[in-house]
């Protein structure tokens, strides 16, 4: 049974705007056949009024909800002062939309008990991997839990049904390539990408510059903005100053989500290179992955389980030492690496991960479990 004709608030702590993730591609999806209000996360900004809706031009059916929380770090506060704020801050959300019939919250930290909403399904959808104290009491209070990782929900038992539900893959990315400039576009040198804000503390900056260091026959190119300004940490500034000086490194700064197809197409080997050994808020299971595969292009990361038994699809490090070394067994072997039954079958494994397509299963385990 599809969701239809639903009222839904769906909670996200990716403000709307900017590069869309999974948060507003289950949105633009949902609005399709539902009104969706896209509650952004708080802001501190006195000016503002405390509450505002307003629809998003050229997208029929979905609303994004702004509104002020006088309380910064909210979370640190003893539980009974957050519990009433929070319901509160619910009660006053509710008394400006209509009947909302379905709370979705991606949110790890803002309302940790979705019962204060009092929908008739709460459903909590953690994509990512971030220490919160309230992750047992987002589980009691939903009706049914998805996550992108096994590993996101702690090994523990919990008496909420959940599921893993892999990243989707926007529309987007199954339209025609484009046409665009970067530098030395026509040159005949391989081409290798890495897609994200390389400012991530989890990016694993020591193998990445090994790797670029050790191949200056390839031209890497950074898609994302990197802000030297907002780098606080010496060792990281040292990094981004190394790479800026390096021929083989070409900054293309921020691209908007709909046109990253057109970069992709472009390049020759793609990379993620984060240390999950170190960091426990490293993303277990990448949006980007899905990504990177409709490209068809070769890609070389770090180790993810989720991808364990798909192997045959990308070039996975069993550890960040190995990586520079597989980068370079794959730069030897491109040609077959991006062969064109090779790419095909990484552009079909992403087409079966449309949003439409998770959504229809998520639906599906609605009904498994009577909840609608």
């Amino acid at each position: 049974m599809k969701i239809t004709n639903k009222n839904i608030l769906l909670i996200s702590p990716n403000s709307w705007g900017g590069y869309f993730v999974s948060k507003h591609h289950y949105a633009l999806e949902l609005a399709k056949e539902n009104q969706v209000f896209f509650l952004n996360s708080a802001n501190y900004d006195s000016t503002v009024s405390s509450m505002r809706i307003r629809p998003i031009d050229g997208q029929e059916n979905l609303f994004v909800i702004d509104y002020n929380n006088s309380f910064r770090g909210l979370r640190y506060y003893p539980s009974f002062i957050q519990n009433k704020l929070y319901k509160s801050t619910a009660k006053k959300i509710i008394k400006a939309l209509p009947k909302i019939d379905i709370v979705w919250s991606f949110e790890l930290h803002r309302f940790p008990n979705l019962d204060v909403f009092e929908a008739p399904l709460t459903i909590f959808h953690p994509v990512d991997r971030y220490p919160t104290p309230f992750f047992s009491k987002l589980m009691r209070s939903s009706d049914i839990a998805f996550a992108t990782d096994q590993s996101i929900f702690q090994a523990k038992e919990y008496n909420t049904p959940h599921y893993v539900i892999n990243h989707g893959l926007s529309d987007v990315f199954l339209t025609s390539s484009k046409t665009v400039d970067i530098p030395n576009k026509a040159s005949k040198r391989t081409k290798a990408a890495l897609v994200g804000n390389p400012q991530q503390k989890y990016l694993s900056q020591k193998t990445l510059w090994e790797t670029i260091n050790k191949h200056p026959e390839v031209d890497f190119y950074f898609i994302g903005q990197i802000d030297e300004n907002q780098i606080r940490e010496k060792e990281k500034r040292f990094f981004y100053k190394k790479i800026r000086a390096a021929k083989n490194v070409l900054d293309l700064g921020k691209k908007d989500f709909k046109d990253l197809k057109d970069y992709l197409a472009l390049m020759d080997i793609l990379l993620i290179c984060y240390d999950l050994e170190n960091n426990d808020e490293a993303p277990p299971n990448p949006h980007k992955l899905l990504e990177y595969l409709s490209s068809g292009k070769a890609i070389v990361s770090n180790f993810f389980p989720f991808f364990k038994q798909h192997e045959d699809l990308l070039f996975m490090a069993d550890s960040l030492k190995d990586y520079p070394t597989l980068f370079g067994d794959v730069l030897k072997n491109l040609r077959e690496v991006n062969n064109e039954e090779n790419q095909l079958k990484r552009k079909l494994f992403a087409q079966g991960f449309t949003y439409q397509k998770q959504l229809v299963k998520i639906e599906h385990l609605l009904d498994k479990h009577r909840l609608r």
